[in-house]
């Protein structure tokens, strides 16, 4: 344990100048005005009047620690202290907050204090959740070499955090050189006291951070000794990148690593009672190089500060062959032309190596170039080049420009309108080698779909060569092999081949055809027979797809219905209580001119089948969805089932039902079985639904039997009394669950409790907590020793094997004894009546 520093002399803590101020009433209510009693009183006004001071310029403290050198770090500002938080699912964090931990102890304790953080877990148990405290400090981000943790950079929004995520620390004493904030082009790191060993008495942190302005960082390992200890999460030596989250390399022996920008990490954790790693490093500007693979910025070495000069700078751009490559600049900031020559310049050259064309350049001056794309689809690669003359100048603040790898403009062979045809790549049956995309729209009326067969396709496959098909509502993508058909759901759709440039593969033929179908997906609206001269409405045949979320049924409502009349209903149209014609017909076939009733679906899907053969006919109808609503709330007979609203397709959003089985008039306990259960999502501590049972004639969260979700089956639940609650509780929407089916039967008390898979039980539950003691007088072969005695769990599961084998007399036996009522059953399992 680390020994309490001392008070600082001539300062007060927080509580200490309210009882200052109490006794300084107390003096001057009990003596007379006289010289030394206004002396006295006059220096202690003075020493509250300093711990104010005092209090009002600490901006940082540890709170609820067992020592002063751990806890929750709490700021001042703004005349109130409040939380430092911390939203650790960022992969910068981790990093962060041991650079705000370091500073954090170095701030209160001095510069030979460091800090390690405390995981939030631990944190909550060891230092409490703070309550009723404003949130002052986010996602903090320090450099380590602040004055205040209020000098770094935070953020001031907290949608998704809350004081449990509050930044705790533990201070420690840390070797000379642990920690730094190296701001210089060259330099030598090393661990501390190197190149001597010590044994670290606590677990340490060192946090390095080295910044270049103006190059990047080229960090050499030379020497790295593990001590004949091994790499584990608290003994590693790890460099990251600028950004603090992307690990450049776990050092485990000599290494060069290069940043990506003007900031390096340094980070070594040593663990109590080791020598830990070892290591010498040295640091320079790295080579003016930089290859971007596919898109990224380039900028001018330590953009936006003016660039250094005499550079000769490379960044190579990559791109796959086929692609053009477009550079559009964001600021640009070079030397003037003077004379017609450029002392700094930029140069684009189109292709793999500098001998490739220019395109654009030499660039000077402050206008920014317009937008540069390439034209060598051949190539791989674009060079930029910068170089800049031995004079500064005022504006030559540098250049920023955004490279990224084109596609050349897609081919469109048309927009076909036809009802039917056939579409093929270009060349067909030659192989399509080219990079552009092929594109085909077709688009029909607007009370038709589009099915779409594919004779032959062969593709590249992966990445780069294959087929999508949308129609303005769903999008497939399809690599190869057998495509089957598609059946748009509107009356458009787009079908676009991915193509790389030399693929040697790439064939497509395919034909579509139109029909008289629509589909419906909003929660409401209208549907009317085709309103168009060119349909012949004798001899309909069309279709309508009323689709809806689970847990939700259809109502429908015909507006106008004019069939010409016949013997034989050939002129009509039939709603199907179900997605094909195979499901049951709501009402019946209608026809002729009368209304049809108000009709309501059992499912989400409905169908509605138009056919004529003669004369003119037309229709028009509203529909719109509703939840389904739970089913019977109060059960009390004898048995009985009940199912989740939907079921088996699943139930609606933000579903909230209960279900109470009473049996109080039988006076037998309920033994409720799950049938089929899909419900939530299991392994999420249930949090998108659950189903909750409770052990009463109400939801009483002191009788909760069991939560559940997922889609194993649970197990056969019994109550103790005569009653039993069972409730659903979803939140949001349907994630991939059915729901669930369930059946009760009433059981008398002395009925044994049967378990197992022959049971049609699928868990196993004890209740661990309540046990009774059966004493053993000679003692029972239990395990690999003789027992006095054996626990059971009252209420819970004792398994037999086959009663009538030794083992199984002896606890019969045994079970008698000690007062349980035990039945012969082979393999089952049976609950003791104690």
């Amino acid at each position: 344990m680390q020994t309490p520093m001392a008070q600082p002399q001539g300062k007060l803590s927080e509580a200490t100048y309210p009882a200052l101020e109490r006794k300084l009433r107390y003096q001057n209510a009990l003596f007379p005005v006289r010289m030394e009693t206004a002396t006295h009183y006059k220096l202690l006004e003075s020493a509250v009047i300093q711990a104010r001071l005092d209090h009002e310029n600490t901006t940082i403290r540890l709170v609820n620690g067992t020592t002063p050198y751990e806890g929750r770090i709490e700021v001042f500002t703004k005349g109130v202290w409040g939380s430092v938080t911390d939203y650790s699912y960022y992969p910068d964090r981790p990093l962060y907050n041991a650079i705000a931990a370091g500073l954090a102890c170095r701030l209160l304790f001095g510069p030979g204090y460091g800090g390690s953080v405390v995981p939030k877990e631990e944190a909550s148990v060891r230092f409490g959740v703070a309550r009723g405290r404003a949130i002052l400090m986010n996602n903090i981000v320090c450099n380590g070499n602040e004055k205040s943790l209020l000098d770094c950079q935070w953020s001031t929004t907290y949608t998704s955090t809350t004081l449990e995520d509050s930044l705790s620390v533990v201070c420690k004493t840390v070797p000379k050189g642990c920690n730094g904030y190296l701001e210089i082009a060259t330099g030598n790191l090393t661990s501390p006291g190197y190149p001597q060993s010590t044994v670290y008495t606590t677990d340490t942190d060192c946090v390095w951070k080295i910044v270049n302005k103006v190059a990047k960082i080229r960090l050499s390992f030379t020497k790295v000794d593990f001590n004949g200890s091994t790499l584990t999460t608290s003994n590693r030596l790890e460099v990251f990148d600028s950004n603090g989250y992307l690990s450049l390399s776990s050092v485990t022996s000599s290494t060069n690593v290069t940043s990506s920008s003007s900031e390096i990490y340094v980070w070594l954790k040593v663990p109590a009672g080791s020598k830990g790693i070892q290591f010498h490093a040295n640091w320079d500007a790295a080579p003016c190089f930089e290859s971007i693979s596919s898109s990224g910025y380039i900028r001018s070495p330590g953009y936006p500060q003016q660039y250094p000069t005499n550079l000769n700078c490379t960044y190579h751009l990559l791109k796959r062959r086929g692609l053009h490559a477009s550079i559009s600049f964001r600021n640009f900031a070079l030397s003037n032309m003077v004379q017609g020559v450029c002392g700094d310049s930029l140069q684009v050259f189109d292709g793999d190596t500098e001998f490739s064309p220019s395109i654009r350049g030499p660039m000077c001056n402050t206008t920014s170039p317009a937008t540069i794309t390439t034209t060598n689809v051949n190539s791989t690669k674009v060079i930029v080049k910068f170089t800049s003359d031995a004079v500064n100048t005022s504006v030559e603040n540098g250049f920023e420009a955004y490279f990224s790898s084109v596609e050349p403009d897609p081919i469109r062979p048309g927009n076909y309108t036809e009802d039917s045809g056939t579409f093929a790549t270009p060349g067909y049956p030659s192989v399509y080698n080219g990079e552009e995309d092929v594109i085909w729209t077709i688009t029909t009326k607007p009370y038709k779909t589009i099915t779409i067969n594919f004779h032959q396709v062969q593709l590249k496959g992966c990445c780069d060569d294959y087929i999508t098909i949308y129609d303005q509502v769903r999008s497939t993508s399809y690599y190869g092999g057998n495509i089957p058909s598609f059946a748009t759901d509107t009356n458009s759709v787009e079908v676009t081949m991915k193509s790389s440039l030399d693929n040697e593969m790439n064939v497509i033929n395919a034909s579509w055809i139109t029909e008289c179908r629509q589909v419906f997906t909003a929660s409401s609206g209208s549907i009317m027979s085709p309103n168009d001269p060119t349909f012949d409405s004798a001899s309909a045949d069309c279709t309508y797809i009323i689709r809806q979320q689970p847990g939700y049924y259809i109502k429908l409502q015909f507006s106008t219905i004019n069939f010409e009349r016949d013997m034989r209903c050939s002129n009509y149209i039939e709603i199907h209580d179900g997605s094909t014609d195979l499901f049951p017909l709501l009402g019946e076939r209608y026809c002729g001119q009368t209304l049809p009733p108000t009709l309501n679906s059992t499912q989400n899907i409905v169908l509605l089948k138009f056919g004529t053969q003669t004369g003119k006919n037309s229709f028009s109808l509203r529909y719109s969805s509703h939840p389904k609503e739970c089913s019977s709330g109060l059960m009390k007979d004898i048995d009985g089932s009940f199912t989740s609203p939907g079921f088996p397709i699943g139930y609606p959003s933000n579903t909230y039902c209960v279900w109470t089985i009473n049996l109080d008039q039988t006076k037998q306990q309920v033994e409720l079985t799950f049938n089929d259960f899909s419900v939530g999502t299991q392994g999420t501590q249930c949090q998108y639904a659950f189903v909750r049972v409770y052990d009463a004639a109400t939801v009483d969260a002191s009788k909760v039997m069991a939560t559940l979700c997922g889609t194993t089956l649970p197990p056969k639940l019994r109550s103790k009394g005569h009653n039993m609650t069972v409730v659903l509780n979803v939140f949001g929407s349907l994630t991939n669950a059915n729901g669930f089916l369930a059946t009760y039967a009433g059981r008398s008390p002395t009925e044994p409790y049967l378990y197992g898979i022959e049971h049609g039980d699928h868990t196993l539950e004890t209740d661990p907590y309540k046990t009774a003691e059966v004493a053993i007088e000679d003692g029972f072969p239990f395990g690999d020793s003789l027992r006095d005695a054996v626990y059971f769990p009252l209420g819970g599961l004792v398994f037999f094997g086959r009663l009538e084998s030794i083992l199984g007399r002896l606890w019969r036996g045994l079970l008698s004894a000690g007062g349980a009522h035990v039945q012969s059953i082979a393999n089952a399992f049976v609950e003791p009546a104690w």
